[in-house]
C-alpha cells in the first residue's frame, strides 16, 4: 500500500511555502496539524498510527517493510537534481541505508508499506 505522509505536506506545502495561514483559515488542518481531506480531495494525508489503524482492520496480514520511498529527497529536490553521478549514487546508497528507519518514515513525502497475507 502506498501513502502520502501527513508531516512533510505540513512542513513543505504549508510552513514552507508559506500557505500556513490559509490553511488554518480555511479550517484544513486540525489543532494537532493533521491535513482534513474530503472525499473531493485527491489525496488523503496520513499518519504511521493511521497506517497501523488502517492494517489491524485486515485479518492475517503480516507487514514485510514499511519504507520511506523518497525520505528526504523532497526536501532537497535541487541539490539532489544537481549532484554528479557519484554524488548521487552515495545519496542512493545513504538514502537506501536509512529508508527503512521508523523515526525518520513519518517525515518522508511518500511511504510504501508491503505486506504479505497469510491464509
Amino acid at each position: 500500500m502506498a501513502y502520502c505522509m501527513n508531516e512533510a505536506t505540513m512542513i513543505q506545502f504549508t510552513f514552507k511555502a508559506g500557505k500556513i495561514w490559509d490553511c488554518v483559515n480555511n479550517h484544513m488542518i486540525t489543532d494537532d496539524f493533521r491535513c482534513i481531506s474530503e472525499e473531493k480531495d485527491l489525496f488523503e494525508m496520513v499518519r504511521l498510527e493511521e497506517i497501523d489503524e488502517l492494517n489491524a482492520c485486515f485479518e492475517n496480514i503480516k507487514r514485510i517493510k514499511l519504507i520511506a520511498a523518497d525520505g528526504a529527497t523532497n526536501y532537497m529536490r535541487e541539490c539532489v537534481d544537481s549532484m554528479d553521478d557519484a554524488t548521487f549514487d552515495l545519496w542512493l546508497k545513504y538514502h537506501f541505508s536509512i529508508c527503512e528507519r521508523m523515526d525518520l518514515i513519518g517525515a518522508t513525502n511518500h511511504a510504501l508499506d508491503i505486506l504479505e497475507k497469510h491464509t
